[in-house]
């Protein structure tokens, strides 16, 4: 009985995976990683990486990623699908487990999954969607990509004021409409002042924790073993 029920319950996600728009599973593997990615994720040769889109590839890869919380962010994705509907690009949204089987419409150039592994999809990325968590945009700018921003509280407002004010992204409302989401989103590609940014941005952070580990080397060898397992 319990067997049963668990298999129903993996048929209704199933079914709405599908109403999500989702790609082929396989392409995920495990843990919802795609499996070049991993090997990618490993120091590996990025290039090993692949998107379900074949010869459609040539078109920008936009990530959306939005929060892993619930953070009422289901109209904001929508929004964001409908605005990208009418453009050249290839889309990959992620959910996060908070929206887990939420119903999207979603159009042909785009696919939304449950979970993927953010460090592959930016390596292909021109552009990431977030709403400018700490991490998103760390990573984002680790690289070296340019960002529409959504912030939708907490810190996020700071950091997408940050983004925006260094030239590495645009700042938009997160109830803003699908036609002025797209605009940015168009704008932002074209414009190769903002990738320029988000590169310079990105390399004065790594620079920056590059010194930092150093001085941390060289105080732990002049402090010597002592201190060191102290």
């Amino acid at each position: 009985g319990d067997r049963r029920q668990g298999d129903r319950r993996q048929g209704d996600r199933r079914q709405g995976d599908r109403r999500q728009g989702s790609f082929d599973e396989s392409w995920l593997g495990a843990a919802g990683v795609a499996p070049d990615s991993q090997a990618a994720d490993s120091g590996r040769d990025a290039s090993l990486f692949r998107t379900p889109w074949g010869a459609a590839g040539a078109r920008p890869l936009v990530l959306v990623a939005l929060s892993t919380s619930y953070q009422d962010q289901v109209g904001t994705i929508q929004r964001l699908l409908d605005a990208m509907e009418s453009l050249a690009v290839r889309t990959v949204v992620t959910l996060g487990p908070a929206l887990d089987g939420v119903a999207l419409r979603v159009p042909a150039n785009a696919h939304v999954v449950a979970s993927a592994s953010h460090d592959a999809l930016m390596r292909e990325a021109a552009l990431v969607v977030t709403h400018c968590g700490h991490g998103t945009v760390m990573r984002a700018l680790a690289h070296r990509r340019p960002m529409l921003c959504l912030p939708m509280g907490r810190d996020q407002n700071d950091n997408a004021a940050r983004v925006a004010a260094r030239g590495a992204g645009i700042r938009l409302a997160p109830d803003a409409d699908a036609a002025a989401l797209r605009d940015a989103i168009a704008a932002l590609l074209a414009d190769p002042r903002y990738a320029a940014a988000a590169a310079a941005l990105g390399t004065a952070i790594a620079a920056t924790t590059r010194e930092e580990a150093l001085v941390e080397a060289l105080e732990e060898l002049v402090a010597g073993p002592a201190c060191r397992h102290a």
